[in-house]
């Protein structure tokens, strides 16, 4: 059994949907792998030296290994860290941010994942993440982190995958969160924790000169929130971004309400707001005009999102803007894709941003359970556009610095 990063609707006594995680069998050859650095089955700790390159850590090429990270924390305060997957053949690095739905009332926040600590991460690399979950067959055959797909345009890179712990998309600046309906102190230190898992992958991965940041759910909001960050670490270094079922929306497909209430409550004045600026002073429409922002920043880095046409769980969490946040109705998928079509409307000036929209109302694409990485394909294109093209070949394109946008 994997833990993917996929969620369902459950229906409580009370008549209110909640998220649950689901999950799915599979194997996979991609294992946490012993180290030197003890005999704690692969859960190293780097002490923050020296610039270490990956044949110096004691690492096993293209082997799954955890590292703790001094400083990361999660939701309920407990320590964190980054799963590594390095081929020393390599310069190119993917940063892939791990979804799980997010923390702002008491629905939310009880199925999101408050920890998540290296025996966590061998416990789901030994049942088939992250290379992807199986649906029956082997985790390396699905996926964006699958070594084991000859079709993945990644497949060679070093991997680093960052654990979703802090139920603020990877972008919250507030240590002392409090939530309405849930005990004690929450920890919405997303945005650090990226800012130290950036520094531990530069020690490992010197040379790199390609990174892909990307991420489902919650991961794939959070590829948006971090993008500003992750390129201003790597400075020249060019960094492309694949958000994966993270709509940014404008309201009203994105409630004003439930913007506002996250950004108050994650403290995002003090990370993805304060690196967008004047372009994001409207905290009640932050979203849309947050990716705006980028692919005006930064024309010369290719930016994409991956969604499907009615996404099930992506359309229900935003049904708690409902009535001005007082109420619970999720999008319905006519109105959800007129919002993924004002995504695109809104950002048409702007060449380096793609999209890949997909039917139905399926979860993620790169690394759900719900598909293969070579088989999903778009839906068609408006007024006989471009035709329908498979995922893999959409990313490889994107990638390769071909932006296009496909689906409806």
């Amino acid at each position: 059994m994997s833990k993917v990063v996929a969620f369902g609707l459950v229906l409580l006594t009370g008549g209110a949907f909640v998220f649950a995680c689901s999950s799915s069998s599979s194997t996979t050859n991609n294992v946490v792998g012993d180290t030197d650095a003890g005999d704690d089955g692969g859960v190293m700790t780097l002490d923050g030296g020296g610039d270490a390159a990956p044949a110096d850590a004691g690492f096993q090429p293209n082997t799954w290994t955890w590292i703790d990270v001094p400083g990361a924390k999660c939701r309920d305060g407990s320590s964190t860290g980054i799963g590594v997957s390095l081929n020393p053949a390599s310069t190119k690095t993917v940063i892939f941010l791990e979804g799980g739905g997010a923390c702002f009332n008491a629905a939310t926040c009880g199925q999101n994942p408050s920890k998540f600590s290296g025996a966590d991460f061998k416990a789901y690399v030994g049942m088939g993440g992250p290379a992807g979950a199986g649906g029956g067959k082997s985790g390396s055959d699905f996926g964006i982190l699958a070594r084991g797909d000859a079709k993945n345009p990644v497949k060679d890179w070093n991997m680093i995958y960052v654990p979703y712990c802090t139920g603020d998309i990877h972008g919250g600046a507030n240590p002392a969160g409090m939530v309405s309906g849930v005990a004690g102190t929450q920890q919405f230190v997303g945005r650090n924790n990226v800012t130290l898992m950036l520094a531990q992958t530069k020690k490992l991965v010197p040379q790199t000169d390609r990174v892909f940041l990307t991420g489902a759910s919650g991961g794939g909001f959070g590829a948006l929130m971090a993008y500003d960050q992750v390129a201003t670490f790597w400075g020249t270094v060019p960094v492309t971004m694949i958000d994966d079922s993270g709509p940014p929306m404008a309201d009203p497909f994105l409630p004003s309400c439930l913007q506002t209430l996250v950004a108050g409550l994650w403290g995002l004045d003090k990370s993805v707001l304060a690196d967008c600026g004047p372009d994001c002073q409207d905290t009640a429409h932050w979203g849309i005009n947050a990716v705006k922002h980028l692919a005006t920043k930064y024309p010369d880095r290719v930016l994409g999102l991956v969604e499907s046409t009615g996404d099930l769980t992506i359309s229900s969490f935003f049904g708690f803007g409902a009535n001005n946040c007082t109420g619970f109705q999720p999008v319905l998928e006519p109105d959800f894709t007129n919002g993924l079509l004002d995504i695109r409307a809104q950002l048409a000036g702007d060449k380096n941003f793609g999209s890949f929209y997909f039917g139905g109302a399926d979860h993620q694409a790169h690394t759900s359970y719900e598909s293969a990485l070579d088989t999903r394909m778009s839906t068609d294109a408006m007024d006989g556009g471009t035709p329908p093209i498979s995922l893999v070949d959409w990313t490889t394109q994107m990638l390769n610095g071909t932006v296009a946008n496909v689906g409806p």
